[in-house]
């Protein structure tokens, strides 16, 4: 049986008659009579007593009903495949550092909400480092952040530029030695960083980490900020936030030592043949629009 004979067999039950369903699915009276007939043909019974108005026999209420879960059936698909289109079934799976989440997530998911509006989203906040490895294993389809210095395993989109610059508050105790003795100064203070890494699998050569105290692990940016104000430590911070976070105008910027800016590459990436859905590429292409000169 072809679904376009079963149609036609429907619409001539509930029209009662072949020249209305003729004239409802536009095709002339002697087609749906065909279309009728080659279907008794198939199935080697009748199924429309000719009468006027037509009646069904046995075998044609029970095709009839075939007919109707078909439709129902078919209508459902229709509208199931109509919510992926708009992305009702697809899930943005992304990670994000702070820095994204305090200055472009907002206009970024109320861009894709309009473009994708039936669709999920799944974000966490996670420590530029962390995310990376999170992407790797999966846990997320997307990163978006700091770029390593490899990034081999990941098909990367590069955005912008960001500089972090490492900062201590302005009336910090010791700020005195800054002149004087400036490495005595970093040994008396605490680095406040949102990722501390482990201790046996750093290389043999010195890390920048090492020039200080001690490090503290805090993965929460305003924490970190009010720490620094409290002058009980430094941290790196990203310059944009710098100038526009009225509680670090009090912060003296230690521009003097080499490490004292740290400039990173910002994009989203994922992990090299990964498959992804509607809603990672969709948030790609809007990256893409959003910071244009980045990725040329």
């Amino acid at each position: 049986m072809e679904a376009r004979e079963l149609r036609i067999f429907a619409a001539v039950a509930a029209e009662r008659g072949f020249a209305k369903a003729a004239e409802r699915l536009f095709l002339t009276q002697s087609a749906v009579s065909q279309s009728v007939a080659n279907l008794e043909r198939k199935l080697g019974t009748k199924l429309i007593i000719r009468a006027v108005p037509p009646e069904l026999t046995e075998a044609g209420r029970r095709v009839l009903r075939y007919a109707r879960l078909l439709e129902r059936e078919e209508t459902t698909l229709l509208e199931e495949i109509d919510n992926m289109r708009r992305g009702m079934f697809s899930t943005l799976s992304i990670a994000i550092n702070s820095f994204i989440a305090s200055h472009y997530s907002v206009d970024l998911l109320r861009e894709f909400t309009r473009r994708m509006p039936m669709s999920r989203v799944a974000l966490d906040v996670l420590p530029s480092r962390e995310i990376i490895y999170a992407v790797e294993s999966e846990r997320f389809e997307l990163g978006f952040g700091p770029f390593q210095s490899s990034m081999v395993h990941f098909e990367t989109l590069p955005l912008f530029e960001e500089r972090r610059i490492l900062v201590v508050a302005g009336e910090h105790p010791s700020i005195a030695l800054l002149v004087e003795r400036p490495q005595e100064f970093l040994r008396q203070l605490t680095l406040i960083t949102s990722y501390l890494d482990r201790a046996e699998l750093r290389p043999a050569h010195r890390k920048l980490r090492d020039r200080f105290r001690a490090v503290w692990e805090i993965n929460h940016t305003p924490l970190r900020l009010a720490l620094v104000a409290a002058g009980l430590g430094a941290a790196y911070v990203e310059e944009e936030e710098l100038d526009d976070n009225p509680l670090c105008r009090t912060f003296r910027r230690l521009t003097e030592f080499s490490f004292g800016r740290i400039e990173r590459r910002i994009g989203v990436y994922h992990k090299k043949g990964r498959y992804l859905s509607d809603a990672g590429n969709t948030m790609i292409r809007l990256c893409r629009e959003c910071w244009p000169a980045g990725n040329t």
